[in-house]
């Protein structure tokens, strides 16, 4: 498998990843009403170099993932649950 960043075992993604999901669980956002936490999805998929998919809509993130200049199938995704932020 091919990673975008690096392995997922990596302990500097795990920490950036954590700080991410503690950043929108701490201030939740009511149902299609989430603009900060679209706004902070889509700078992280920026970050990344993932071309934005333009969905039509106030809130929501998607991006386009392009492996060997063709678009991957299937397409991975990053989801946050909601839930307890403990460790």
């Amino acid at each position: 498998m091919t990673y975008i960043i690096s392995p997922p075992e990596d302990a500097a993604l795990q920490a950036h990843l954590q700080k991410l999901r503690t950043q929108l669980h701490e201030d939740p956002e009511l149902s299609w009403q989430e603009h900060r936490t679209t706004r902070l999805v889509r700078q992280e998929l920026e970050a990344l170099c993932l071309e934005p998919v333009p969905l039509g809509l106030p809130t929501g993130a998607a991006a386009l993932l392009w492996l060997s200049g063709r678009i991957s199938t299937p397409c991975p995704s990053l989801r946050i649950p909601a839930g307890p932020t403990a460790p």
